[in-house]
């Protein structure tokens, strides 16, 4: 398995510059960052912005295709960690999300693990959206399985068929 570890900087660009992720299939996906199965991606500082993709226009999370011995990707937000470019009114500029894709196996989408050890510390840090949309799917946890309702806040989703979604205290999908 492979791990990427990064700790500022930006991944993305403006106009001609922006990376956009082109082809058909999974070459079409994750703009800034393609986190496949049995990776991991820890990133504890620096921006995914202005990125371009038919799925995961910041980042894209594969799950476990099933099979023995695969997991799914794993991403690790922590310290001043950010997914797109953030208004000062709380509001996505950019589209840059962080896509989960559905778990073959399980059905459950891939998640978001905050890191215990160095937690996210900008207002503002990803819009989740999942591949499927079910109240009471997991998509944010603590990396050591503590309670990640400090955190979840900091964090929006996509809205899907006219209806609005949030991250409740668990970490779990839920509509108003």
């Amino acid at each position: 398995p492979a791990t990427v570890i990064v700790s500022g900087g930006t991944i993305g660009g403006t106009g001609t510059d922006a990376n956009k992720a082109t082809g058909t299939g999974s070459e079409g996906n994750g703009g800034g960052v393609y986190v496949d199965m049995n990776s991991t991606f820890k990133m504890h500082g620096g921006t995914i912005k202005n990125n371009t993709s038919d799925a995961g226009k910041g980042v894209y999370v594969a799950a476990s295709s099933g099979g023995t011995g695969n997991q799914d990707g794993y991403f690790i937000m922590g310290g001043k960690a950010c997914v797109g470019d953030w208004g000062s009114d709380g509001t996505l500029k950019d589209g840059n999300d962080v896509y989960l894709k559905e778990n073959s196996d399980s059905g459950s989408p891939a998640s978001i693990k905050i890191d215990k050890g160095n937690p996210i510390t900008e207002s503002k840090v990803a819009c989740i959206t999942p591949q499927n949309y079910g109240s009471g799917e997991i998509v944010v946890r603590m990396s050591d399985g503590s309670s990640v309702g400090a955190y979840t806040n900091k964090f929006t989703v996509t809205p899907k068929g006219g209806q609005t979604w949030s991250v409740d205290s668990d970490g779990k999908l839920k509509t108003p």
